[in-house]
């Protein structure tokens, strides 16, 4: 018998993520030093809408697939779960196609409502890429259902790659011909990367179609493929909605965030600068330690949901109080690192692309305001995801409307005040995810008993980075009388972190048994 762990898959997504996200980050430092704030501003007035549109063709799909396809193979219906694959990828087809020819015809309109002059050529551009994202959807989330994650690892690096390679040569060339001509080429990159990484998926899917196929199967004949595509139709409602609310108010909150700061008497090109400065700078740091937090999230949803098919409510408790505990281990240093030393991060990737002084105070101080967000960004993506898995997804959902509520209220009633301004994102940003990870836990204690350490989960993870702090600012004070000021925080950095994982290791934090005991038989 096959065995395998959702540590092995979280493990998988997470190192996968981490390395996306810094390819991510070269490719952004790079792009915002040559676009500068007002380039990157326009690049985060466009991309919100992309992936508005990506949210309503694809994005919710990968987790409702999983699940259907790890309910199937736990019942050992492998060939329902082919067929589970078929009818998602027809609902995705559709779906991208038709919203990406909706981009295509209202491009006009959107870079107009938005105010970005010859803005609507970008929405033209990256129109392909709603339906190439939807396709991969459909393909992630079938392999993610039988616990392979590998693919999606994979295929995310080559969106990475190409999109670096491809966006950076092309904004290079058409900068001469203006900023917008620059955001385009960077747009075209991404249409690009999403390509390649289609093609890849579909030539991994023929060759393991045939080793599939041969396994012994069981399935209900009478599951057609109409009742199947129902079915998930069904079921994506609360993903759906759920998935679609942070980008559908991201675009209504960079709408607002422009034009408010606009009223409190900031020049356009400032304002959107901001924006930029938010969205493009503070949150790419933030979100480096997230997306382990989304990996372990995105492999738990099928693991969990094979348990939970077959009644094993230990393994899913387990499982559950595993992933928060290594949420915790990870976030805490990141906050502590973006809290104290957010000038030398910010100096270190993005000193190019900030022009003024007060652009890098803002940086600077929303990344150390919003530090603490790392930490409750991360446990709501568990949180969300082992609700969704045990058929709680309203919950989340309902939660996380109310917390976005609160967050607009917050941040317009900040914007009209001279005292916050530019932190009304910060502190709108870290009361909306406080009560939305709060609320989540609470409903989620009602269905399932976490069981943590505090000494393992978060005292000695405190302790341990307040070691880190001091070894990195006794580093810089050193090496910054000998090398470079970029080396030298690269170097301390680095010896921070080796610190802190060298004290998790000696101190036992992490057991054996926690990286192989969720184990399910195949």
């Amino acid at each position: 018998m096959k065995k395998s762990s959702f540590v092995f898959g979280a493990t998988v997504l997470a190192i996968s993520g981490v390395l996306c996200k810094v390819l991510g980050a070269v490719y952004k430092v790079p792009l915002a030093n040559m676009l500068k704030t007002e380039g990157i501003g326009i690049y985060y007035l466009v991309f919100p809408i992309y992936s508005l549109f990506l949210t309503l063709s694809s994005s919710c799909f990968p987790t409702v697939i999983s699940r259907f396809v790890a309910n199937a193979k736990a019942e050992n219906k492998h060939k329902l779960a082919n067929k589970i694959f078929v009818a998602s990828l027809i609902v995705l087809v559709v779906l991208g196609f038709v919203l990406g020819l909706i981009m295509l015809i209202f491009s006009n309109k959107i870079a107009s409502a938005q105010g970005i002059e010859n803005g609507a050529v970008c929405y033209v551009v990256l129109s392909p890429a709603i339906l190439f994202v939807a396709i991969i959807s459909a393909f992630r989330g079938y392999f993610q259902g039988l616990q392979n994650m590998i693919p999606t690892a994979v295929s995310q690096i080559i969106e990475q790659i190409v999109k670096f390679v491809i966006g950076i040569f092309l904004s290079v060339t058409l900068i001469k011909y203006g900023v917008i001509f620059a955001v385009l080429g960077a747009m075209l990159g991404v249409v690009v990367s999403e390509l390649f990484s289609l093609i890849y998926l579909l030539i991994y899917f023929v060759f393991t179609k045939k080793k599939n196929t041969k396994k012994q199967t069981i399935c209900n004949e009478y599951e057609s493929i109409f009742s199947l595509i129902k079915k998930i139709l069904k079921t994506t409602i609360p993903f759906f909605l759920n998935s679609i609310l942070f980008p559908l108010f991201a675009v209504f909150d960079n709408f607002l965030v422009v034009k408010f700061l606009e009223k409190a008497g900031y020049e356009f090109s400032l304002a959107s600068s901001i924006l930029g400065i938010n969205t493009g700078i503070v949150n790419t740091i933030i979100n480096l330690p997230v997306v382990v937090a989304a990996s372990i999230a995105m492999a738990i949803i099928p693991s969990i949901s094979f348990s939970y098919n077959r009644g094993d409510v230990v393994s899913i408790e387990n499982k559950v109080s595993v992933a928060i505990k290594f949420v915790f281990l990870i976030s805490i240093p990141c906050v502590f690192m973006f809290m104290f030393f957010s000038r030398e991060i910010v100096s270190l990737l993005f000193s190019g692309s900030i022009v003024t002084g007060y652009e890098f105070a803002v940086a600077t101080n929303l990344l150390s305001f919003c530090s603490i967000t790392v930490l409750y960004q991360s446990l709501l993506q568990i949180f969300v995801a082992v609700l969704q898995a045990i058929k709680k997804a309203y919950a989340p959902t309902v939660i996380v409307f109310v917390s976005l509520i609160v967050k607009t209220v917050l941040e317009i009633l900040l914007l009209l005040n001279s005292r916050f301004n530019v932190l009304a994102m910060g502190v709108s940003s870290f009361v909306c995810f406080f009560i939305a990870t709060l609320c989540c836990f609470i409903v989620l204690k009602k269905h399932i008993k976490i069981e943590l350490s505090f000494t393992k989960a978060t005292l000695f993870p405190c302790l341990f980075s307040v070691f880190m702090l001091i070894i990195v600012k006794g580093g810089l004070i050193i090496l910054y009388k000998f090398i470079p000021a970029k080396i030298s925080i690269l170097l301390s950095f680095f010896i921070g972190g080796v610190l802190y994982l060298s004290l998790l290791y000696l101190f036992k934090i992490i057991d054996r048994k926690e990286l192989f005991f969720a184990k399910n038989n195949e």
